[in-house]
């Protein structure tokens, strides 16, 4: 599954229509709004799932609960400045080996 861009959700805003719209261009800005928010979704349902999928892997590499393991996450994610989805994508590719020690 190709992942698209994400986007914050909370960002997302019904159109603007200009005063000389028609209600079939109503229609169609209405439908790109409606599949840039399933993208949006779709998107976050992915990273959401990756996460969980880490913290599965550090759970079982480092011996911790799950509370503990996306605290590592996070932790991680603000040493070294990148999104949590992508923290995540690094340990799945690496089977957490960078957790295999301590990096607190």
């Amino acid at each position: 599954m190709t992942q698209s861009p994400t986007t914050d959700l909370f960002d997302l805003k019904p159109p603007t229509l200009p005063p000389t719209s028609t209600p079939r261009r109503d229609l169609v800005e209405r439908l790109a709004v409606a599949e840039r928010t399933v993208d949006a979704l779709r998107a976050r349902l992915w990273q959401d799932r990756e996460v969980g999928v880490a913290i599965g892997i550090i759970m079982v590499v480092r011996g911790v609960d799950a509370a503990e393991a996306h605290d590592l996450l996070i932790e991680t994610m603000a040493q070294t400045d990148r999104s949590l989805g992508e923290v995540a994508r690094e340990v799945i590719g690496t089977g957490g080996r960078p957790f295999a020690t301590s990096v607190r």
